[in-house]
């Protein structure tokens, strides 16, 4: 696993290469919440060189989406399809705590 960063503008670009799995995303997590605390607008992740992404991965990266201040590029069709999946079920989920 190895992970540049680089500045965009307002944007810090985060490049991941190697597999993303739980462990990986749990430090992705921690670089974004940096980012986004200190002068970042927003944070993209780039999976363009990642060997594999695991759905934990994507999942515990849809909790710290800090609304649309994170972006993800560089996924395959997969992927995107499931990060989706697990962005509709967390805002089913949170609209449902919020009718409560």
């Amino acid at each position: 696993m190895a992970i540049d960063i680089a500045q965009d503008g307002d944007a810090m670009v985060i490049a991941f290469r190697g597999d993303c799995d739980g462990e990986a995303a749990a430090k992705l997590r921690a670089m974004c919440r940096e980012a986004l605390a200190s002068c970042s607008r927003s944070v993209v992740i780039d999976f363009t060189d990642a060997r594999e992404v695991t759905a934990i991965a994507l999942a515990s990266l849809v909790e710290e989406q800090y609304g649309s201040r994170i972006q993800v590029r560089g996924l395959s069709q997969r992927h995107k399809r499931l990060l989706r999946l697990l962005s509709a079920e967390r805002a089913e989920s949170i609209d449902d705590e919020r009718h409560r």
